[in-house]
């Protein structure tokens, strides 16, 4: 999974009917979870963006459903994994460093 967030501002304060029709369009965009932070009247959404990236593919009938859809997933799920390893990189260096200062 490849995480998006985008930040939005509102003018005026959502209504009832608006935040229900929000919530019913998370699934169709692949939203994660939204904010609202009323005192900057700001708007957090994030988003799902490998979900969103298959849910594109196939409605521009770039993708097919069955064998290719399985590679796109395969694909998009192993560069969601280059994030963990590069975190895993990242984790190994800094206790390497912190190792070296701590023999000084």
């Amino acid at each position: 999974m490849t995480q998006l967030d985008v930040s939005y501002r509102y003018g005026a304060t959502p209504t009832e009917a608006a935040m229900r029709g929000i919530d019913n369009i998370r699934e169709v965009y692949g939203i994660r979870r939204i904010t609202f932070l009323e005192k900057d009247q700001i708007v957090r959404v994030e988003f799902d963006a490998s979900r969103r990236a298959k849910i594109i593919l196939r409605e521009m009938g770039i993708i097919q459903p069955g064998e290719e859809a399985v590679g796109v997933n395969k694909v998009l799920n192993a560069a969601a994994l280059t994030y963990i390893a590069a975190f895993i990189a990242a984790l190994g260096n800094l206790l390497w460093l912190m190792s070296i200062r701590d023999r000084r």
